[in-house]
């Protein structure tokens, strides 16, 4: 199996995520959208808000040009208080890859975006120097290919081959669910937990 997933595969798994999504109540949307060649494609979105702790260091420390007091000084807040950061992951089809890209940003109260050198700083999920240095190996600063906004990209280089080998031992690659267990994988770098209830919810094969 090569790994890589065709577009209408991808379009219908897209689909049938959001409605497991719409079961679980877990906030994935399908969004509508015409690339540049006036294709009319779907890609999917989730929106979560995210705590973090005031006096977390690496979290204070987001941005230099960023007026901390907001977070730190103001009389509404005492050290301890959880102010929160928005969080924005949208999985987009890549036809030069034709596989899955998993896009993402992360922006303050204030509306500023969680600059690049801290991207990283919000994640729990790198709690250790291995998986740090994954984190900083496949995510780049790019333009969002359908808002054209700074956005967050985990690159797709080596999707194939990690698909490859997570699908080897499904019938064909329809039966594999391709978008589950891909974002399954991927988005736990990221702190994108996927819930083992889709998993229970596949046995249901009029989804």
């Amino acid at each position: 199996m090569s790994g890589t997933l065709p577009l209408q595969l991808f379009l219908a798994q897209a689909e049938r995520f959001c409605k497991l999504s719409d079961l679980l109540n877990d906030g994935w949307k399908l969004i509508d959208y015409a690339n540049s060649y006036s294709q009319k494609l779907k890609f999917f979105r989730k929106q979560v808000i995210r705590p973090f702790n005031i006096s977390n260091a690496s979290y204070m420390d987001i941005d230099t040009d960023v007026d901390n007091s907001i977070y730190a000084n103001n009389d509404e807040y005492d050290a301890g208080d959880e102010l929160f950061l928005t969080l924005v992951y949208d999985v987009i089809y890549s036809d030069s890859y034709s596989v899955p890209v998993l896009y993402f940003t992360a922006h303050h109260v204030d509306g500023q975006m969680v600059p690049y050198k801290h991207i990283s700083n919000i994640f729990s999920s790198l709690h250790c120097h291995a998986m740090m240095n994954q984190f900083w190996n496949c995510v780049t600063q790019v333009d969002h290919p359908v808002s054209h906004a700074p956005a967050y990209m985990l690159h797709p280089c080596k999707t194939s081959a990690m698909m490859s080998s997570v699908t080897s031992n499904a019938a064909n690659i329809q039966d594999s669910f391709y978008l589950l267990q891909w974002l399954s994988t991927t988005g736990s770098m990221v702190n994108l937990d996927i819930p083992v209830d889709y998993l229970k919810l596949l046995s249901n094969h009029s989804l």
